[in-house]
C-alpha cells in the first residue's frame, strides 16, 4: 500500500513539474540519433517557432543514471525553447548496462547535433545542461572534448570541442570517493544494481584531473553531503585553473531542481539567473558570479 501511494504522489509531481505549455516552440519526439541502436538511441528535439536559435543546450536527464523517461522533462525543456534556445533531451539506457555504454550513447547524440544543423535548426553555441547523477557523466563528456590528455588515457575517440559552457545541478562528481563515503541510500542501491566498484569508478572524471574545462553554472544544496562537499571541491579546481564559474548555493533548501517550474520566488530567480548565464556564453566569455538563497 505504502508503495503504491508513493506512486501515486510522484505522478501528482510530475503532472505539476511537466504542467507547462509550449507558447513559441514545437517539440520533434523520438528523433533516431544513431540509427545502430534505434531502440534506445532516441531524443525530443525542442526549437524555438519563427525565430532564430539563441544556443543549443544538450540536456542529460538524471535519475540515478537512466532512471527518468526523457519526457518527465519536457516542461523545462519547452520553456528554455520558447525562451529561443534549442533543446535536444536524448535517451541513453540505464546504468544496469554499464556506464561506459552510457557515455558511448551521450557521445553519438552529440555527435549526432553536430552533423544535422539543418535538421536541429541551429548551428551556434552548444552548452550541456544537466541534473544529478546525468551531470557526472556531463563532466566527463566535457573532459573527453576538451582535454586531449585525458582522451587519450581514456582510449575514446571523439571530435574536440563540443561544449562551450555547462550548468550542472546537485550532482555527486567523484563517483569513487562517494562509494567509499557515506552516500544517500538510494544512489548507494541504485550504483549496486549498476555493480559499480571503486575501482570501476576510479579513472572516471575526478576533480583531480580537470586541467581544462568550460564556463559552467553550478547549483546545489549547502547543507546536503556529499553533493555539498563535492560541488565546492569541483569548483575549486575550476577557480584554480582559471575558469569562470557562476556558484549557486542554497543555504536553507534544495534549489529547485530545473525542471520544477513550480511558480515560486526561488525557481523564477533560478531561471533569470541560468538566462543570465547562457546569454554571457553566447556573447563571449562570463563573469564570475556567487550567488546564495
Amino acid at each position: 500500500m505504502k508503495g503504491v501511494l508513493l506512486q501515486l504522489k510522484n505522478r501528482i509531481k510530475d503532472l505539476f513539474r511537466n504542467g507547462y505549455h509550449a507558447r513559441n516552440s514545437i517539440c520533434i519526439k523520438n528523433v533516431i540519433y544513431d540509427d545502430g541502436d534505434a531502440e534506445i538511441c532516441r531524443g525530443d528535439l525542442y526549437t524555438p517557432e519563427g525565430k532564430e536559435s539563441r544556443a543549443v543546450i544538450f540536456y542529460i536527464k538524471g535519475g540515478l543514471f537512466g532512471g527518468v523517461a526523457k519526457s518527465r522533462r519536457r516542461g523545462y525543456a519547452a520553456r528554455l525553447a520558447d525562451r529561443g534556445y534549442t533543446v535536444f533531451v536524448p535517451e541513453y539506457g540505464e546504468g544496469s548496462e554499464g556506464y561506459e555504454a552510457c557515455l558511448n550513447r551521450l557521445l553519438k547524440a552529440e555527435s549526432w547535433l553536430k552533423r544535422n544543423p539543418q535538421q536541429v535548426g541551429a548551428s551556434g553555441k552548444m552548452l550541456i545542461f544537466a541534473e544529478t547523477t546525468g551531470a557526472a557523466l556531463a563532466v566527463e563528456l566535457i573532459l573527453l572534448k576538451r582535454d586531449t590528455a585525458y582522451r587519450s588515457a581514456r582510449g575514446i575517440e571523439t571530435t574536440p570541442i563540443g561544449f562551450h559552457g555547462a550548468v550542472l545541478f546537485s550532482s555527486v562528481w567523484d563517483l569513487d570517493k562517494a562509494l567509499a563515503g557515506k552516500l544517500p541510500r538510494a544512489l548507494r542501491k541504485h550504483l549496486d544494481q549498476w555493480n559499480a566498484s571503486t575501482e570501476d569508478l576510479g579513472g572516471i572524471a575526478p576533480t583531480s584531473k580537470i586541467t581544462t574545462f568550460v564556463p559552467t553554472f553550478v547549483a546545489y544544496n549547502a547543507r546536503v553531503e556529499p553533493v555539498n562537499r563535492q560541488s565546492k571541491a569541483l569548483l575549486s579546481r575550476l577557480r584554480s585553473i582559471g575558469i569562470p564559474i557562476w556558484e549557486y548555493c542554497a543555504s536553507y533548501r534544495n534549489p529547485p531542481v530545473n525542471w520544477q517550474l513550480d511558480g515560486s520566488e526561488l525557481s523564477e530567480l533560478l531561471n533569470r539567473d541560468v538566462d543570465a548565464f547562457v546569454e554571457q556564453i553566447t556573447e563571449g566569455r562570463p563573469s564570475p558570479k556567487y550567488i546564495e538563497i
